[in-house]
């Protein structure tokens, strides 16, 4: 859900990481991972600029980004931005966390699990 939160609040603009951590409420370090994640999966650009006596960077959404959709996962909202790696760590929990219950027929992302 962090990517979702970044990309919704570059929408309307290019912001740094201190703006970007007080527009989401996420802590810098948040910020800079997920930040650092989206830029390795090219949906947005990141340049440095200076502000006072310190270098930050400015993180630009991409334009051929789409807005991620809603789609369930074990009934909760998800945006679509996990990777399959992701989705198949979350159903591990889910089994360890509730041994006696299969979640296979309630996921409804269409990721291989």
């Amino acid at each position: 859900m962090t990517q979702a939160a970044i990309i919704d609040a570059l929408q309307n603009g290019p912001l740094t990481s201190h703006e970007l951590a007080e527009i989401t409420g996420m802590s810098q370090a948040t910020v800079i991972s997920t930040a650092k994640k989206l830029r390795n999966q090219g949906r947005l650009t990141a340049k440095l600029v200076k502000s006072g006596k310190f270098w930050i960077n400015q993180y630009t959404l991409e334009e051929d980004v789409p807005k991620p959709s809603q789609t369930v996962f074990c009934g909760i909202q998800t945006q679509g931005i996990f990777t399959p790696a992701e989705y198949r760590a979350m159903k591990a929990q889910l089994n360890k966390l509730y041994k006696n219950h299969n979640f296979s027929g309630q996921i409804t992302n269409h990721q291989k699990i």
